[in-house]
């Protein structure tokens, strides 16, 4: 985000209210003067530092990529919930899946013997 001063904000939760979060300015000319390692703290993927998301089954689903405002306020890891309840969310999805398979949709999914009697009338 771009403030009316040219500076340069990646959160528009924090805006200008904290130094991390200010990571450049764009001058009159159009010249951006970006700071990297600031940047950094926002675009490098945190799983790379962080062993706990390295070992994580979910690392290939997510790739340690949440807010990373979270990760700076906090110092925790911000999982996103679907880690803790993929098993449930998986068997629920098969088993609509499953269900919908068994439920004909249409006049030509129905049993072989419903549609005789259709087609002759009785």
């Amino acid at each position: 985000m771009i403030g009316a001063h040219g500076d340069v904000m990646k959160c528009t939760i924090d805006l200008d209210k904290r130094d991390r979060n200010l990571v450049g300015k764009l001058a009159a000319d159009g010249k951006l003067d970006l700071d990297i390692d600031k940047m950094a703290l926002w675009t490098e993927p945190a799983f790379e530092r962080d062993e706990g998301c390295q070992s994580c089954h979910m690392l290939p689903a997510c790739q340690g990529i949440h807010c990373p405002q979270i990760r700076m306020d906090s110092g925790e890891r911000p999982c996103p919930e679907i880690r803790r309840t993929a098993k449930q969310e998986m068997a629920a999805y098969f088993k609509a899946k499953q269900k919908a398979e068994r439920v004909p949709t249409s006049a030509a999914e129905t049993l072989p013997a419903e549609a005789a009697l259709r087609e002759s009338g009785s």
